[in-house]
């Protein structure tokens, strides 16, 4: 059943792509009252990708991420800023998810699930630790898996309900993508589901200490000059230690869980830091409700505080959860068939 979030998107986006002059106030509310923002309501462009993103959902790429509230939100921003965000976290992400690997029986792996895999900054790696496999790369957002590398198989699914028979998977890999999940133990739940029996997962995210040296004093001077608030789109508190983890993936029927956490101290220029983290993501929308001087005085506050933090700080420093778990051998009654039928799991490209 659509839901109403939907109904309002295809009406007002219709509107924006057709003839803009017919936009009524009783739109904007239906908007509003959907749960969009004040500048996702505005953004022309914004609206027009997620619209033709849901249509492509309803065609068969996916399975109904565009109805849900939180996912769909995650699909539009990550589409609209794919080839930005690979530039700015693919040299801090794909290190870190790396340390991974060594917990992982890749070597004899015969077909890897990359979930959450963006823009496939660890599918050549994959490549070369599991020289025996098939790797899958899977996202909701279709602009992120646009810009996978060339000869990788690519499907944009939801990853609550993944479109994939049960047990087709030796190993899979979440990196940096759990903390987007409306509901992580369904995640978990559904990845055991198409691991074979024996089979590994891998998790790796953030942790409790992160200390965002360059999001903190964008965030402040973004609220100091009055930019609109966007909600956020990531929870990261419900496994931010390795022990929460842990009890995430056992309670997800994983077993031989083990999770342990890691350092992290990201050091690049902070100025050009800033300058692409304001660029992608919810920065980049708050950032475009200021105009003229409010806007110019923002950017001009945020590097004036910069210099003044100079090369003493860390852009990012921060702790990282990791955890990996193996599915049972016996499924007994956990065992169930595919959350969808074929027609919706077509590969990209």
């Amino acid at each position: 059943m659509m839901s109403s979030r939907y109904r309002a998107l295809c009406r007002y986006a219709r509107k924006v792509t057709l003839s803009p002059s017919d936009i009524e106030e009783q739109d904007i509310e239906d908007m509003r009252d959907a749960n969009f923002s004040d500048r996702e309501i505005v953004d022309a462009n914004g609206i027009i990708a997620y619209y033709n993103y849901a249509n492509r959902v309803a065609s068969g790429l996916g399975v109904g991420v565009a109805q849900d509230s939180r996912m769909g939100r995650v699909a539009s921003r990550y589409s609209i800023d794919a080839g930005r965000y690979r530039d700015l976290w693919g040299p801090l992400l794909r290190p870190l998810s790396l340390r991974l690997f060594d917990f992982l029986p890749l070597a004899q792996a015969g077909r890897v699930l990359d979930l959450g895999s963006g823009v496939g900054l660890l599918l050549e790696d994959l490549d070369r630790a599991a020289t025996l496999s098939a790797t899958v790369a899977v996202d909701c957002s279709v602009g992120m898996l646009e810009l996978v590398p060339r000869g990788h198989q690519r499907a944009a699914m939801d990853a609550h309900k993944l479109g994939v028979a049960a047990e087709s998977f030796d190993v899979a890999v979440l990196a940096f993508m759990l903390f987007h999940s409306a509901d992580a133990g369904s995640c978990l739940r559904e990845v055991r589901r198409v691991l074979k029996p024996g089979g590994s997962v891998g998790v790796v995210t953030w942790g409790k200490d992160l200390i965002a040296t360059v999001d903190e004093i964008v965030a402040d001077e973004l609220d100091v000059h009055g930019a609109l608030r966007v909600s956020a789109l990531g929870s990261y508190d419900i496994h931010d230690t390795p022990d929460k983890l842990a009890e995430l993936l056992g309670a997800a029927g994983f077993t031989a869980v083990r999770s342990w956490a890691e350092g992290c101290d990201y050091w690049s220029d902070l100025h050009g830091f800033a300058d692409a983290r304001m660029s992608v993501g919810q920065f980049r929308i708050r950032l475009g409700t200021l105009t003229g001087q409010p806007r110019s005085l923002c950017i001009d506050a945020i590097h004036r505080r910069l210099s003044e933090a100079g090369a003493r700080r860390p852009a990012i420093c921060s702790d990282i959860v990791l955890g990996v778990g193996a599915s049972p051998v016996s499924r007994g009654l956990h065992r169930r068939p595919a959350q969808s039928s074929p027609h919706l799991t077509a590969p990209i490209g």
